[in-house]
């Protein structure tokens, strides 16, 4: 039972710092994210000027949304008014945004600020709408229905993963819109304090009313997963109270054992044997029964985490030699745990031994 515990705690922890660096399609790094608020809302060009003029800004643009977590809303879209496709999720995005998250066009363009009237008449998908819709053959230029607006497709982007848990499909939507919830700026790798320091400037000369909050993308912490870690953790500490108490069981068995075999231990010692082999006949019955309980918890652990982790988009893998570790460690502990008792035992004088009762 502790293997079994032990084995699905660390893989879900894994997998959970795997998400924090783990690829998701799109660029997470050296972009800073601001929330809205404000006199950012009036003034965002003139902010988005400011801050394409420092050394360090590669590119600025504003989205309604943390791009690897996109929320699942009640969107009625489709080809027509009549069709009504529910399962998506919608980002609402200013020009730039593809530079910003280096998203992939397959097809088309992306907006851009030199064709004001074409980005509010257009609409940009992912590949899962096109191929719900059918337009893998020719999706530039066809409808495209949005609640009551109607929409032109002028672009499709490669399907990335904007959410981590693999729920409500992997269709996205990203209508246009000027200026939206959060600001994001793409700077250089090595952009420094010094550079931060100006941008706060810029923010704080056209929002003066407001704090200068800012985060980093791949720094960002998924709701879910906050809740889950103190879980983790709890379950982290039980697994190694769990080898704590497996542990003490072991010793007492060890040393039940040793005093059971007392005699045996010196009639073997009198006929020759060595400590090495007293030693080796008073482990080998526990290390077969860790073998077993590997050979039964294991499996049961990795089945049940295989189907936990198709629960995620991006996910880790359960390697081999993560599991030869575990055993191994398991092995080992029980190994030290029992050795005590038996080395106690096989270094008796046998004498003593044989008078033991």
């Amino acid at each position: 039972i502790t293997l079994f515990f032990i084995v699905s705690t660390l893989v879900l922890y894994k997998q959970f710092m795997y998400l924090q660096k783990a690829d998701f399609g799109i660029s997470r790094e050296n972009i800073i994210y601001i929330p809205t608020r404000g006199m950012i809302w009036d003034k965002y060009d003139e902010i988005k000027q400011d801050l394409l003029n420092e050394s360090g800004v590669l590119q600025v643009s504003t989205g309604s949304a943390i791009p690897t977590n996109v929320e699942m809303g009640d969107i009625n879209w489709g080809k027509t008014d009549e069709e009504h496709n529910i399962i998506a999720r919608i980002m609402w995005v200013g020009d730039d945004m593809d530079h910003v998250l280096d998203l992939n066009l397959v097809h088309g363009r992306f907006y851009s600020k030199d064709t004001p009237a074409e980005n509010e008449e257009g609409i940009i998908v992912n590949e899962e709408i096109i191929r719900i819709l059918g337009y893998e053959d020719n999706p530039i230029g066809q409808k495209f229905r949005l609640w009551d607006m109607d929409k032109k497709i002028i672009g499709v982007v490669e399907d990335y993963n904007f959410i981590p848990i693999d729920i409500g499909g992997s269709a996205l939507i990203l209508p246009y819109e000027s200026i939206r919830d959060f600001v994001f700026i793409k700077v250089i790798p090595d952009f420094n304090s010094d550079q931060l320091v100006r941008l706060k400037n810029i923010f704080e000369k056209h929002n003066p009313d407001y704090p200068f909050i800012y985060s980093f993308l791949e720094e960002y912490e998924y709701p879910f997963f906050k809740s889950v870690e103190p879980l983790l953790k709890i379950l982290l500490y039980l697994c190694g109270f769990g080898i704590l108490i497996s542990c003490m069981g072991l010793f007492g068995l060890a040393m039940y054992t040793t005093q059971r075999k007392t005699k045996e231990i010196g009639i073997r010692k009198a006929f020759g044997a060595s400590v090495f082999t007293i030693i080796f006949l008073l482990t080998k019955q526990y290390i077969r029964l860790v073998f077993w309980a590997c050979l039964i918890s294991l499996p049961l652990a990795v089945l049940l985490m295989k189907g936990v982790l198709n629960f995620f988009t991006v996910k880790t893998g359960i390697d081999t030699f993560f599991l030869f570790l575990i055993v191994g460690s398991m092995i080992a502990i029980s190994i030290l745990t029992i050795l005590y008792h038996s080395v106690l035992a096989a270094r008796k004088n046998p004498i003593n031994s044989l008078r033991y009762e």
